[in-house]
């Protein structure tokens, strides 16, 4: 019992320190500010789709409201073999404007990855700006990531991606989550150690990315935002930047159901066996460590009544700080109704965390109505 009492109080130590450092990243961060200056930087807007019918239509009218120079932005529609009506209306776009590209995969080509990789090797801007279909940016959203760019000089700009809740608990859940990895990558960014970025809202040098193609681990399907920083983080340590700023949001559509959800998850958990960076390694361990140890003492409590009281102070330690760390966050994106989830998310992460973080190495999942299968 002695060992128990000993690992349960360091796993939670290990953690309150982990999130205690993306709080103090996140605090260092400032709020930046966009300046009216001359932009005359060039810019390369990449979005990959596959079957997106439903959402592009409202990214095309965002774009199209940005208040950058059109005659500064390209942008580049690469269609991953949609089967609905995605490519006729990327094709209808492009021919509406003069800025627009849309490029089609050759029948042998296939993943969202590659589909980056083409689009990038075809854009003549300065800066590659990479999102979703089913982004929804502002209208300043590039003209502040520019202007960061023209301060900072970075090679690679993280900016904020945030999940519209739909009023339930099932999207609230989603959106709460997202913004705590939005937050710890921020964090990340403040300690000058980062870990993770978002693909959907994702900036980088265009000579530093096809500078660093062949660090992209060809053999996944996704990641290529995480290990493109994590390659950059070797050479470029101190030019990575995350852009805190409202203006650089877009917002993304949640999971439409518990399964598109779940796949989701193991997507994003499948690609942890290829971290090699020690930081991202540590992180990974000791939030898997404490949710799976959570999970234990819960299973553990109905035959020993000790495990009530060991699982109960290592769940009070993680909420605690989880909850003064998710305010923080929740004040800047002005989601404070979001924390009237928070209690009971507190006691269905570490159900789910425990089985993605597990299954997500080697169990198949689906993605834009592949199925891809993990290699052992």
């Amino acid at each position: 019992m002695i060992a128990i009492l000993i690992f349960s109080f360091c796993i939670s130590l290990a953690y309150v320190v982990l999130i205690a450092r993306f709080l103090s990243g996140w605090n260092s961060i400032p709020e930046f500010q966009t300046q009216e200056e001359t932009f005359d930087v060039t810019v390369s807007l990449i979005v990959a789709f596959r079957n997106e019918e439903k959402n592009l239509p409202q990214l095309f009218g965002a774009l199209q409201a940005q208040s950058y120079p059109s005659s500064y932005i390209e942008i580049l529609l690469v269609d991953d073999h949609s089967d609905d009506r995605s490519a006729l209306l990327a094709q209808q776009y492009s021919n509406s404007v003069s800025n627009a590209r849309l490029i089609r995969m050759e029948s042998h080509v296939t993943g969202k990855k590659k589909a980056l990789w083409i689009a990038a090797l075809e854009a003549k801007g300065k800066l590659l700006i990479f999102t979703d279909a089913d982004a929804l940016p502002g209208e300043n959203w590039i003209k502040s990531i520019v202007s960061c760019y023209r301060q900072t000089k970075a090679v690679l700009i993280a900016s904020p991606v945030v999940v519209k809740p739909a009023g339930d608990f099932f999207t609230g859940f989603q959106s709460l989550e997202f913004l705590s990895l939005i937050g710890s990558t921020a964090g990340s960014f403040g300690i000058h150690d980062p870990v993770m970025v978002n693909g959907a809202n994702l900036t980088v040098d265009r000579i530093a990315y096809l500078e660093n193609l062949d660090f992209l681990q060809n053999e996944i399907a996704s990641g290529d935002d995480v290990f493109m920083l994590l390659n950059l983080k070797k050479k470029h340590p101190r030019k990575l930047v995350f852009l805190k700023s409202f203006e650089a949001i877009v917002s993304i559509s949640p999971a439409s159901g518990f399964s598109d959800f779940l796949q989701q998850r193991l997507r994003w958990a499948s690609k942890s066996r290829y971290y090699k960076d020690r930081t991202l390694v540590l992180t990974s361990v000791i939030v898997l460590l404490i949710n799976l140890w959570l999970l234990n003492c819960f299973v553990m409590s109905f035959f020993e009544l000790p495990f009530v009281f060991i699982g109960g102070g290592v769940f009070l330690a993680k909420t605690i700080i989880d909850f003064i760390f998710m305010r923080k966050v929740l004040m800047f994106f002005r989601m404070e109704r979001l924390m009237k989830y928070f209690v009971l998310s507190q006691f269905l992460y570490f159900l789910y965390i425990s089985f993605t973080g597990l299954a997500g190495n080697f169990l198949p999942y689906k993605w834009k109505g592949r199925t891809v299968k993990q290699i052992i």
